[in-house]
């Protein structure tokens, strides 16, 4: 993933957290567009990789 858009939870490897937990601090701002944008970023890299396993299969 190019510049990685979720957390990976290393004892669950299809496990990722994209939400507001991942950032280092809660920001000045309402952080709301950034999570929802690291969230839609991170369903689609989801959605392509398992669409690429599945055209393997």
């Amino acid at each position: 993933m190019e510049g990685q858009c979720a957390v990976s939870v290393a004892c669950c490897p299809n496990l990722f957290i994209a939400d507001g937990s991942v950032m280092v601090t809660g920001g000045a701002v309402n952080p709301t567009a950034t999570i929802t944008a690291l969230a839609l970023r991170s369903a689609e890299h989801l959605a392509d990789t398992a669409r690429s396993m599945a055209a393997q299969v």
